[in-house]
């Protein structure tokens, strides 16, 4: 008897267990260690982001750190000679379809709606012992095989040989440890963290460069749960291990 409830015990530990990337299916990737979930696309804003999309992002959110938005395409202002761009790529050289500056994949990420769950948001900055920086796209990318990683996740394709793989953080650094001239007219840093798969660690980047934007949700947001047998199953099994064990 004793073996048959073992063996039982065994069976269910597979329904258990976890897995760092766990495939919640509908496009979102659980990630067990850090308790968040990911777009399964690397890249849907490439999908999300037509002309009513942007409109409605520009439209509810408006500024982003004093930030005005600015949709599709690029202007030019005559008297700086300066490009002013578009805060969402739209065919603009050297970009590829989903690129966004910082402060628009704040905005994006923040009004994403996808399978009906809101409240996305990009990777954060991680502090580790030591003060050194990380983030969790960092740990991701440190704690996964790589081949693995990127067969995993939809991944985006080529854009330009340095931003193919650049992704924005949702972190700026601490203006109050900043000099007047890394701030921008709104007192806000002109600057925020991105990484890269090539160098994990992250990075400073003026926020007005268009680089890739990947949404993450707090918790295991698209989980199944099991059928409530299944659960009640697995929780008298193992129950009545317990006591076999103790009464030998």
């Amino acid at each position: 008897m004793k073996k048959t409830i073992y063996g039982l015990t065994l069976m269910m530990l597979p329904w258990m267990a976890h897995s760092a990337l766990f495939d919640r299916g509908n496009g979102m990737i659980y990630d067990d260690v850090r308790n968040i979930t990911w777009l399964k696309n690397a890249n849907y804003a490439s999908v999300d982001l037509n002309d009513t999309r942007v409109t409605d992002i520009i439209s509810t959110v408006g500024t982003v750190d004093g930030h005005q938005l600015l949709p599709p395409p690029d202007t030019f202002d005559p008297t700086t000679g300066a490009t002013i761009p578009s805060d969402f790529s739209r065919d603009a050289p050297n970009t590829y379809p989903g690129m966004m500056t910082w402060w628009g994949a704040k905005a994006w990420a923040q009004t994403l709606n996808f399978k009906g769950i809101t409240g996305w948001r990009l990777p954060k900055l991680i502090t580790k012992a030591g003060g050194t920086l990380s983030s969790e796209l960092t740990e991701l990318v440190n704690t996964e095989n790589m081949g693995l990683f990127e067969n995993y996740l939809q991944l985006p394709p080529s854009a330009t040989p340095n931003q193919i793989d650049s992704w924005w953080l949702n972190d700026a650094p601490d203006p109050s440890n900043l000099s007047a001239a890394l701030l921008d007219s709104n007192g806000f840093p002109k600057a925020a963290f991105n990484i890269s798969q090539r160098d994990s660690n992250p990075a400073l980047n003026s926020k007005d460069i268009r680089i890739f934007a990947w949404a993450v949700h707090d918790g295991d947001v698209a989980a199944v749960p099991l059928p409530g047998a299944v659960w009640l199953l697995g929780s008298a099994l193992l129950g009545l291990a317990g006591a076999i064990r103790r009464r030998g």
